[in-house]
């Protein structure tokens, strides 16, 4: 038989537990947090906000960007192409192409380029060579896409991170192209 005071003991005992426990689940119950990350670059956006909350939704960890330098040599009949890409995940692969298109309405993959390996601090260099340009830059209907990678066996890996129209209208052999960040969604991060 259990005497009152071995009752009131139990309760005593119990009581601080039952409640500690009964704030750990309310704390746990739900609510957005607000999460913001900010860069050190000075050309690239300085800062975004994004909400977190219990279903997963992820922070977009970087914002890559850069520029494209495509260089036609007539008399050898190739394309040089050298990619500056910064905001990269660090470390991360990258495959980019030339494709047909834009970067609003993309076509069909026209060029494999170099990948692009991302550094400590996540920016990249690579440059390309293609053989067999006869006709130089066109004037429209090419852009370059760096995709999500590391490879582009998967959608998710296909998806572009950063995108540039090439444009040629004076039919230059020498064309600058800015790369900004796509609007698609960056598995990467």
């Amino acid at each position: 038989m259990l005497t009152p005071y071995f009752i009131i003991r139990k309760i005593y005992t119990l009581a601080p537990i039952g409640i500690a426990l009964t704030l750990l689940l309310a704390a746990c119950a739900g609510g957005n947090a607000s999460v913001t990350t900010t860069s050190s670059t000075p050309t690239a956006p300085t800062q975004s906000t994004a909400s977190i909350s219990a279903i997963g939704y992820g922070v977009l960890k970087h914002a890559p960007y850069g520029r494209a330098e495509l260089t036609w040599d007539p008399v050898s009949k190739s394309l040089t192409v050298k990619l500056s890409i910064t905001g990269l995940v660090p470390h991360s692969i990258h495959p980019d192409h030339i494709h047909g298109g834009s970067c609003t309405i993309p076509g069909r993959l026209i060029y494999p380029l170099q990948y692009i390996i991302a550094d400590a601090t996540g920016n990249a260099t690579a440059t390309s060579t293609i053989k067999n340009i006869t006709d130089g830059i066109p004037a429209t209907g090419w852009l370059i896409y760096v995709h999500n990678g590391p490879y582009v066996t998967t959608d998710a890996q296909s998806l572009p991170i950063t995108c540039g129209d090439i444009i040629n209208p004076a039919a230059a052999k020498s064309v600058a192209v800015n790369m900004t960040t796509s609007t698609e969604r960056d598995q990467a991060a």
